[in-house]
């Protein structure tokens, strides 16, 4: 039985002002925290450079602890040092890697020694560009099927991160034109990269 409640973790107050707030899921007895993107009005997605060694502790204890979100996560990870657990797998991953994630999935992040890089959260709506066999061909493929994407060539490895530092432009430049357009297609393009 999972049972629902409101909690609004003050240590969190950073993540909040993303548009993020943090619920507890109980399941069997076990409180699982979820992250919620959904009272984020207009905007489809947030994109932000991370690096595990920065948050706080609270913030860690979070990542280090089963948790869950309910929208899509991307997270492109240089030179990776860390422990992932997804669908009660555990897998060490180092490296450039790619960590996919769709929403509800529980995941945590273990013995974290290295976790530099850029994160992105979206909502279905990006899907809307696209083709409706498409987008679940797209969703089906990689948050269904693939947990993570080790990336070994250094050319995809730099477009990757270029598409990265471009939605952080254009997140934080709101007087841009077609602003959803452009950030929902470049989010399309990564994922077709992938």
């Amino acid at each position: 039985m999972m049972r629902r409640h409101d909690t609004r973790m003050p240590a969190l107050k950073r993540m909040k002002q993303k548009d993020f707030f943090l619920r507890d899921i109980v399941i069997d007895q076990q409180v699982m925290p979820e992250f919620d993107f959904s009272n984020s009005g207009q905007k489809i997605f947030g994109v932000e450079k991370t690096d595990f060694s920065l948050k706080t502790k609270d913030e860690k204890y979070v990542l280090n602890h089963m948790h869950s979100h309910n929208f899509y996560l991307v997270a492109l990870f240089q030179d990776a040092d860390f422990d992932y657990e997804v669908n009660m797998t555990k897998t060490h991953l180092s490296g450039n890697v790619v960590v996919l994630l769709h929403p509800g999935q529980y995941h945590q992040f273990v013995n974290v020694k290295k976790a530099t890089g850029y994160v992105i959260c979206f909502k279905e709506d990006v899907f809307e560009l696209l083709s409706p066999l498409y987008s679940s061909r797209l969703t089906a493929d990689l948050f269904l099927n693939i947990s993570y994407v080790i990336i070994e060539n250094d050319d995809t490895m730099y477009l990757m991160e270029n598409m990265f530092r471009q939605l952080i432009k254009i997140e934080a430049n709101q007087q841009v034109d077609n602003q959803k357009n452009l950030s929902e297609s470049l989010i399309i393009a990564l994922l077709s990269t992938l």
